[in-house]
């Protein structure tokens, strides 16, 4: 069943690429960001070579879990090829919002490297397109959410904003 679900999600997001010049609608239902969160922990933690750490609260709110999931599989991989060894996530629910931190303990970024993460093709990795950052922030954005990235001394920190 896992395996069968992650084809359908691989079929998506290939033609989620496909069809980057148009905008999509964000296909919404209410979720708990945490209980995503866990599965795809739950998923992907076993054949990653990192250690996660998960806290804050859970509340409803609609999300694209599709465009959820993609953006945290790109900051874990990023994580991963930045020499991380541990992700924490925490989630904060707030009146407007939930804010989903995903801190790691790699490599970071210097400030120019940060002035233009999202951009499309912008990237400092000798395999890399440079397209995830920049397809996560659009598809974030796509349903009213944000990523951002946080100023930290050590490794790196993303923000999501999703709206509620």
């Amino acid at each position: 069943d896992i395996i069968s679900t992650e084809i359908q999600r691989l079929e998506r997001t290939t033609e989620r690429y496909l069809d980057l010049s148009r905008r999509q609608e964000a296909n919404l239902r209410l979720q708990d960001p945490m209980q995503l969160i866990r599965e795809l922990i739950q998923q992907e933690g076993t054949h990653l070579p990192i250690t996660f750490h998960l806290r804050g609260d859970g509340d409803e709110t609609a999300i694209d879990e599709d465009i959820f999931r993609r953006s945290l599989r790109n900051l874990f991989r990023n994580s991963i090829e930045a020499n991380a060894d541990e992700i924490s996530i925490s989630v904060a629910t707030q009146a407007r919002c939930v804010v989903v931190s995903v801190s790691d303990n790699g490599d970071g970024m210097d400030p120019a490297q940060k002035d233009s993460a999202f951009d499309p093709f912008f990237t400092t990795k000798a395999n890399g397109t440079g397209l995830g950052l920049a397809i996560c922030r659009q598809e974030l954005e796509s349903f009213g959410g944000s990523i951002q990235i946080v100023s930290t001394k050590i490794g790196c920190c993303f923000q999501l904003t999703l709206p509620r």
